[in-house]
């Protein structure tokens, strides 16, 4: 486990650098420029605009640390078969239903059990809503892949379960999309590159193994932000996924057709993967909930673009169709980096919040704009208003662990799509993966000393406090640029509160709290102890209670759910 460092009094918040977006000629000249013998001045310039002179110079005072290091339950759970993972499922799915607590994946199985409906019915009301959201300009681009006839066949299974009365789960027969960087047999794992199609995955990740142990349906492969290597979920190859709240706006990525799929209503939920922000970050901008769980509660994907700081996790319109997924996914699997941990808390669905205390670094929320900082106060009253206690805290060295981390997944980022060739890859991934290249072996291993240090500073405050709160990003979602751009300010924007709970392995979770005048989703984010995901769930249902919801602009979910018509 993490030894507890000394808290540094600094308050180093990142730069946001303040540069102008590179589009067309001049991300082109840049990109070559840095991909040239002479390009070493330029990406020199570059670091000096995020401060990477202060990085180098700075002393962790610690040992590298390769992966974040979690602490070890004293009783540590199994690997979990298919009938207790079916057992888990139902028990949550009735405390759930219990305490009212809604569910859209629920809904499915409750017209199954009641003959209203088939898993059948389920797939070709999915298929026809998929089509619609291509149909209707602009095109979603919710999917990479879609392979119908074979979820009808999954389809057909689960109808004849469901007929016998012998389902494997309360997910019997429920949708689910992938996100395209997870294996899935049958289907191509594309990271997003049209270069990849042929890559077709021999077999299931183990998280996509269990879903179809408990019977539920693949439908397809959701888009994602190219290569995985950015956060607005810009794909040139298969077309940008469009926000369902604001289409001409980003969703966010780079889980963001899993992030527009569930919003929009086509599936009750989806798997994403983060490696810097990617499940939160379009959960925080499409307007639906994102959990990265702790670091290896969830087995990895045998195929990792980012193998130290990666989390797959489950996404959805609501918190509690996030929670049945987890449930579904959760526990120890093959991959070393899942051992050792406890068992699963099921989530406490009360509406107080009597004895949480809250943390809130007030100097750094207040970075972000001013109509996400005032409905993340408000949030904050609101909770207090349910019990919880609140804490003002300073986390130092922020600056120097979002650094940390930069240089960590720009290098495993790099190592991954290195077998590509540059023409198979968009401007965007050449000029990030380019500018990569010039981190050196040291600045990997200075990234590794400060994820020990900010691991540090994370856990002495969670001695404070049960949970961290803070807004999801800087800025609500912005316009989709009609050519390729890079912008080192959105990024840094978009990535300023999330990615730095890559680095040391905490689990997160973002969650509505607002809207924009004109409509765009407003989000913030929790941060709890390790394997305390429950706490993060429940705190984003409690928060579901109090902020209202919009029904997005492109919402295709009665269609989707065919004679049920829920809305």
């Amino acid at each position: 486990m993490t030894q507890a460092l000394p808290l540094s009094p600094a308050r180093s918040l990142p730069p946001r650098p303040k540069t102008p977006a590179l589009e067309g000629p001049a991300l082109q000249a840049t990109t070559w420029l840095l991909e040239s013998p002479v390009g070493s001045p330029l990406a020199a310039y570059i670091f000096h605009l995020v401060d990477m002179a202060r990085f180098r110079r700075s002393r962790p005072d610690a040992e590298p640390s390769y992966l974040p290091e979690l602490p070890r339950a004293t009783n540590p759970a199994t690997r979990p078969t298919p009938e207790a993972l079916a057992q888990r499922v139902n028990a949550w799915a009735e405390a759930l239903q219990r305490a009212g607590g809604l569910s859209h994946a629920l809904a499915y199985t409750q017209g199954y059990r009641n003959g209203q409906w088939t898993p059948l019915d389920a797939v070709d009301a999915f298929l026809a809503a998929w089509a619609r959201s291509e149909q209707e300009p602009p095109a979603l681009r919710a999917f990479i892949q879609v392979h119908a006839d074979d979820a009808r066949e999954q389809a057909r299974r689960s109808s004849e379960r469901w007929a016998r009365g012998e389902p494997l789960s309360v997910l019997d027969g429920v949708l689910v999309a992938i996100k395209d960087e997870t294996p899935v047999q049958g289907y191509a794992t594309t990271w997003g590159i049209r270069a990849r199609a042929h890559a077709v995955a021999p077999r299931d990740a183990e998280v996509v193994a269990r879903l179809r142990a408990l019977g539920a349906i693949i439908v397809g492969k959701t888009n994602m932000h190219e290569g995985g290597i950015g956060v607005t979920g810009h794909n040139m190859h298969y077309g940008t996924a469009r926000n369902p709240y604001a289409p001409k706006y980003y969703p966010g990525g780079s889980s963001s057709g899993s992030a527009v799929a569930t919003v929009a209503g086509l599936v009750p939920f989806a798997l994403g993967a983060d490696a810097g922000g990617s499940i939160r970050v379009p959960a925080a901008l499409s307007g639906g909930v994102g959990l990265k769980p702790t670091f290896g509660r969830v087995p990895a994907a045998y195929e990792s673009l980012a193998w130290s700081i990666g989390h797959v996790g489950p996404m959805a319109a609501l918190p509690g169709d996030v929670a049945l997924l987890w449930a579904a996914i959760a526990g120890p699997g093959a991959d070393a980096a899942s051992q050792h941990q406890p068992e699963l808390t099921m989530p406490t669905w009360r509406e107080r919040l009597d004895g949480l205390t809250l943390g809130v670094d007030e100097g750094w929320a207040q970075q972000a704009t001013p109509e996400i900082q005032a409905a993340f106060t408000a949030l904050v009253a609101q909770l207090q208003a349910q019990g919880a206690r609140v804490r003002n805290i300073i986390l130092p060295d922020v600056a120097e662990a979002f650094l940390a981390h930069l240089v960590i997944a720009g290098v495993e980022l790099t190592s991954s799509l290195r077998r590509l060739a540059r023409a198979d890859l968009g401007w965007e991934v050449r000029n990030t993966t380019a500018l990569a290249r010039y981190f050196t072996g040291l600045d990997y291993i200075h990234a590794l000393r400060w994820r020990r240090r900010w691991s540090a500073h994370v856990e002495a405050a969670l001695q404070e406090v049960d949970v961290l709160l803070l807004p999801a990003t800087v800025r609500p979602s912005t316009p989709i640029p009609e050519q390729e751009v890079v912008d080192l300010g959105l990024m840094t924007d978009l990535m300023y509160y999330v990615s730095v709970f890559n680095l040391s392995g905490h689990p997160a979770i973002t969650f509505p709290i607002g809207y924009t005048e004109d409509g765009r989703p407003l989000a913030a984010q929790a941060v709890g102890r390790y394997w305390d995901e429950a706490t993060l769930l429940r705190l984003a249902w409690v928060a579901q209670q109090m902020v209202p919801r919009r029904s997005p602009l492109r919402d295709y979910r009665a269609l989707a759910m065919g004679e049920m018509n829920v809305g």
